[in-house]
Parts: structure tokens; C-alpha cells; sequence
């Protein structure tokens, strides 16, 4: 276990830029995927309250639940522009790891000797690198 383990950190090493801002972009779903519960929960506190409890807004007097209800709005727009981002940067690295080690198996493979490709069945070689590559 510990061997594919430490063969794929040191794949990944090579993606240093594509890991921090994988990363980044998850943190940052992480902090602001609590928010939409947070301003759905004041949303309907907000209507329990008296009605004439406003926010000012550019000089204007707002009701306290349309303005929530527009941050609560606002965040779920967020959370789902993050997430995006967040599902598309993890492929990227996944991906770009699996590429770069399929590679260098390939180059290995090419180094062997003939030998070894005489008394080994290039098909079931193959499918053990193939499963071994999406694991």
C-alpha cells in the first residue's frame, strides 16, 4: 500500500502549482459552503421578526429579509461557482498524475528486455497497469 502511495506523491510533486491551487479552491468551498445554511437560517428568523426592521442600503431602508434573502442568494451563486472550479482543478490534478505515471510505466516497458516481453503476455501486463493507474 505504502509503495503506490509513495509512487503517486512523487508523481504528484511534479504538479506543485495544479495541487496548491486545488487546494486553495477547496478551502475556500469549505469556508463559504456553510454560509448558505447560515443565511437560510436568519432568512427565516428574519421573518418571524417585526416587520419593520430594516437594513440601510446606499441610503435606503430595506426590509432585514430581502436583504438576507440576497446574501443568502448570493452565497449559494458562490458555493456553485466554487464548486465548479473546485470539481474541474481536482480532475486536472488526478488526471494529470495518472498521465505522467501511465508515461513513465510506458518508458519503462520500453526499456525492458526482450526477454521479458517473451515470457509475459503483453494484454495481461496491460490491464494490470490500467487497474493499477485508476486505483
Amino acid at each position: 500500500m505504502f509503495f503506490g502511495l509513495k509512487a503517486v506523491l512523487k508523481n504528484a510533486f511534479a504538479y506543485k502549482r495544479l495541487f496548491f491551487t486545488a487546494s486553495i479552491i477547496s478551502l475556500t468551498y469549505a469556508i463559504i459552503s456553510p454560509l448558505d445554511s447560515y443565511f437560510f437560517g436568519r432568512f427565516i428568523d428574519s421573518l418571524g421578526k417585526n416587520i419593520n426592521s430594516s437594513w440601510l442600503f446606499f441610503g435606503h431602508a430595506i426590509p432585514e429579509y430581502v436583504s438576507i434573502l440576497f446574501l443568502w442568494a448570493f452565497s449559494q451563486f458562490s458555493e456553485l461557482l466554487i464548486n465548479k472550479y473546485r470539481v474541474l482543478s481536482s480532475i486536472e490534478l488526478s488526471e494529470s498524475v495518472r498521465i505522467s505515471y501511465m508515461s513513465k510505466i510506458a518508458g519503462h516497458l520500453f526499456r525492458l528486455p526482450l526477454s521479458f516481453h517473451k515470457s509475459h503476455k503483453m494484454g495481461e501486463v496491460q490491464e494490470k497497469l490500467s487497474t493499477a493507474s485508476r486505483s
